[in-house]
């Protein structure tokens, strides 16, 4: 409670639960652990009793996972294992970013990507992709067309989120030479990233 600054052990399990999202009802936050997504009630007699989301997609979950704002819709980063179900280096890895119901059902790839938020409007999804020997920013359509490349410094970009106006997109970003906190407009930073602004 940010309020009366108080805090409430909801769940403790053996195990790492990651990236936890809440829903904008504040009844429900979304988690993953173990290649697994998870949603938790927060309150009442189920409190803390995860309920595993059967996602209609074979993968593992990430903890690249987000709620769309109006809460009916889940992006998520997979993980899809080679046939032989070893990873063994980057390359075996293939990460399909999905969008689903909240329930998990009609997941669908979109694209390839870490995925990490929504614009407001529920258009859009930004996340970081390899790019020419770094990890740049990306915006796509929910329908998969459109993608923008909004980044092309040659320093590592990352963690990429709307702000709650849709007017900026906050990112992390080596390229002050420390992990610094950067944003810039919805539509990219444009030609050599002038319009992108160092805020730490």
């Amino acid at each position: 409670d940010v309020q009366k600054k108080t805090t409430k052990i909801i769940l403790t399990v053996d195990g790492e639960f990651h990236a936890p999202n809440w829903t904008p009802d504040g009844k429900f936050i979304f988690s993953d652990m173990g290649g697994e997504l998870y949603r938790i009630p927060v309150s009442g007699g189920k409190a803390g009793k995860p309920e595993k989301i059967d996602i209609s997609q074979k993968m593992m979950a990430t903890n690249d996972h987000a709620l769309s704002w109006d809460g009916k819709l889940i992006a998520i980063t997979g993980i899809v294992r080679m046939p032989t179900g070893q990873v063994r280096s980057a390359a075996d890895i293939h990460n399909p970013l999905y969008i689903m119901n909240m329930d998990g059902s009609n997941a669908h790839e979109i694209h390839l990507g870490w995925l990490h938020g929504w614009s407001p409007d529920g258009k859009f999804v930004v996340y970081a992709q390899y790019n020419k020997d770094n990890f740049d920013i990306y915006r796509v359509n929910v329908d998969g067309g459109g993608e923008l490349l909004m980044t092309t410094n040659k320093a590592q970009d990352d963690g990429p989120e709307f702000s709650g106006d849709g007017k900026w997109v906050y990112f992390n970003s080596m390229r002050s030479g420390n992990w610094d906190g950067w944003r810039m407009p919805p539509d990219g930073a444009g030609p050599d990233d002038k319009l992108a602004e160092r805020i730490t």
